[in-house]
């Protein structure tokens, strides 16, 4: 799995005789090497407030099952 993005920012300051603007662009990755118990196909990013957060469901045969166990009195 890779994420990729771009980051813009753009600071502007006017003082007297002087007028200064800044534009910074930048770009990153970031390869992510995921277990084989995760269903990639269902996998999601959202990205808010500076926070990034994956949802990585596992494959329905690698979740765990429960079996009840009875007890003989």
């Amino acid at each position: 799995m890779s994420i990729r993005g771009e980051v813009q920012e753009e600071e502007e300051e006017k003082s007297g005789q002087h007028h200064l603007r800044e534009r910074v662009y930048r770009s990153f990755a970031r390869a992510l090497t995921l277990p084989s118990s995760v269903d990639p196909d269902k996998a999601e990013a959202e990205f808010k407030d500076g926070v990034l957060k994956l949802t990585l469901p596992k494959l329905e045969e690698a979740k765990t099952k429960r079996i009840a166990v009875k007890s003989a009195k």
